[in-house]
This record gives structure tokens, C-alpha cells and sequence, in this order.
């Protein structure tokens, strides 16, 4: 999987623009006048869900990251964090109230946040997508699609060892030159 996505063998030609995505994406976040968006009912995850069709996949439009209590298949999944890059908003979505209906809640259109998380056509990026996907997988049948894992790419082209991956901390404070 690792080799896979080096940018070398052209599955990733745009790492860079992810890269610079990543370092600007603290800007981004503290521009964001409004503050997060919860999204805790039907109708709102409806109409989050209505934002996320015809978006721009370069860089990736949608930087997702869940948080739960021992995010795993014998865990639970308590918010999805959603970053939506071309309107610069972030979205917290509450799925210790909303459970199964966050994920096959429609919007006008007719799409789901499920078929949106399983499409190769939508581009997400995660960092350390693992326990995320073990999470959505055991607990909501979800097949995670079209995902650009930050801490591989990091892996992938870093310049010194990599028998270990970093965390974000780490990654941000070597790549991006910012701290947290």
C-alpha cells in the first residue's frame, strides 16, 4: 500500500498540491468566521450532504477525521469532523444523536453521506485513515472509496527513514513549518 501511492509511479501526480493543502489548511481553518457547523438533525445532515456534489477533486475537497471513544470495530464513532475546502467551512457531525441516520439520510438530490464516503469519484483525504475505516466499516457497513491518506503520502515521500510513520504533530512541525 505504501509503494502504491509514491508519487513516482504517477497514481498521485498532484501530491504537491495535497502537501500545500495540508500547510494551509490551519489558515484556512482560523479564516472560518463562522466557526464549525454542528450537524445534528435530519435535515441538517441533509443539507450538508446537497454542499458536497459537484466538488473539485484537486487537491481533495473534503479533509475528514472521526473521533470516538476507542475509535474501532469494538469502539464507537462520536463526531465526523468534515473540513469542505471550497467553502471554507468545517462541519462536526453528531453521530452519538444522529446514529445510522447521519449516514442514509438523503439529501435533495438524492445522495447520502454513505454513498459520498464510498465513492472513488469523491476525493477525501484523512490522516491515518486506519481506525476510521475499521470504525465505519464494523459499525455502519461503510466501504471508505477515493481516500488520500496524509500520513502515507508523508511516508511515501519523506527523504530519511521510514521505518516509522509520524503522527500529525510531528508531520505538521517537519512539512508544513507550523506547530501546534
Amino acid at each position: 500500500l505504501i509503494s502504491s501511492a509514491h508519487p513516482s509511479l504517477g497514481l498521485f501526480p498532484n501530491l504537491s498540491t495535497i502537501c500545500l493543502t495540508l500547510s494551509t489548511l490551519s489558515a484556512h481553518l482560523t479564516m472560518d468566521s463562522v466557526g464549525p457547523t454542528v450537524v445534528d438533525t435530519v435535515a441538517a445532515i441533509s443539507q450538508l450532504v446537497d454542499l458536497f456534489n459537484n466538488l473539485p477533486n484537486e487537491p481533495p475537497s473534503l479533509y475528514v477525521d472521526i473521533e470516538g471513544i476507542n475509535l474501532s470495530r469494538h469502539g464507537s464513532i462520536s463526531i465526523i469532523q468534515i473540513f469542505l475546502l471550497p467553502k471554507n467551512r468545517t462541519f462536526l457531525i453528531d453521530i452519538h444523536t444522529l446514529g445510522q441516520l447521519a449516514f442514509t439520510t438523503a439529501s435533495a438530490s438524492g445522495t447520502t453521506l454513505k454513498l459520498v464516503l464510498e465513492s472513488g469519484h469523491i476525493q477525501k483525504a484523512f490522516f491515518d485513515v486506519r481506525n476510521d475505516s475499521d470504525a465505519l466499516y464494523n459499525h455502519f457497513s461503510i466501504h471508505l472509496a477515493g481516500i488520500h491518506d496524509i500520513q502515507l503520502l508523508e511516508l511515501a515521500t519523506r527523504n530519511f527513514s521510514r521505518r516509522c510513520i509520524n503522527g500529525l504533530a510531528r508531520c505538521i512541525e517537519r512539512d508544513a513549518q507550523l506547530t501546534m
